[in-house]
C-alpha cells in the first residue's frame, strides 16, 4: 500500500472507532506494516473485522496483516498446499483457516442434529458461503427459540443460549457479555 492509501484506511479506521488516534506516528506504524500488502486484501481483512466476534475493538495492525499474502510473495501461494483434516480436500494454504471455521459450524449444527430432520454434511459444505452464513444465521436463532422456550433449563442449555447471544451480538457489533 502506498502511504495516502494508509492515510485513507486510517480514515476508514477512524469512521468506525471514533476513539482511533491518528498521530503521525500511528501513520508511520501503520504504513510500515501495510506497506508490503495489497490494498484490496487489507480492506477485505477490515471488513471482516468489522463483521467479526471482535468488532467492538479497534482493529490492530497485526491482525489485519494475519494471515495476508505479501504482494512480493503473491502468485507463490499457489505453491502451498495443505490437505484438510475432515474432508481430506486439497486448498491453497490462504483458503485453510476459512475452510476450518465451515467445518467448525457444522459440527456444531451436528453436536445439535435434533433440529434437524435430515443432516448432510457433504452438502454443508458444497453450499456458497454466503448460502451457508445465511443459513447457519437463521438455524443458529431457531435453535436459540428452541432453548429459551424451555420451561426448565439445564446449566448447559443456559451456558448454550449464552454463547447464542454472543454471537448474535457479536455480528450485530455489539458488546458481548463474558460470564
Amino acid at each position: 500500500m502506498t502511504k495516502q492509501e494508509v492515510v485513507t484506511f486510517l480514515e476508514r479506521i477512524k469512521a468506525n472507532y471514533q476513539s482511533f488516534l491518528q498521530t503521525p506516528y500511528v501513520l508511520e506504524e501503520w504504513y510500515n506494516r501495510l506497506k508490503d500488502y495489497d490494498k484490496e486484501d487489507v480492506y477485505k481483512k477490515f471488513e471482516e473485522h468489522l463483521n467479526g466476534e471482535l468488532n467492538s475493538q479497534i482493529p490492530k495492525a497485526h491482525f489485519i496483516t494475519r494471515y495476508l499474502t505479501k504482494l512480493s510473495d503473491k502468485g507463490k501461494e499457489n505453491n502451498y498446499r495443505v490437505i484438510c483434516g475432515n474432508c481430506k480436500k486439497v486448498l491453497l494454504l490462504s483458503e485453510y483457516q476459512k475452510h476450518m471455521e465451515r467445518h467448525n459450524s457444522i459440527e456444531y449444527m451436528k453436536i445439535h442434529s435434533y433440529m434437524f430432520k435430515t443432516f448432510d454434511e457433504e452438502k454443508m459444505l458444497k453450499i456458497p458461503d454466503d448460502a451457508f452464513t445465511t443459513f447457519y444465521d437463521q438455524w443458529i436463532e431457531k435453535l436459540y427459540d428452541h432453548l429459551t422456550k424451555k420451561e426448565e433449563k439445564s446449566q448447559s442449555e443456559i451456558e448454550e443460549i449464552q454463547r447464542i447471544e454472543n454471537y448474535v451480538m457479536s455480528k450485530a457489533g455489539m458488546e458481548i457479555s463474558i460470564n
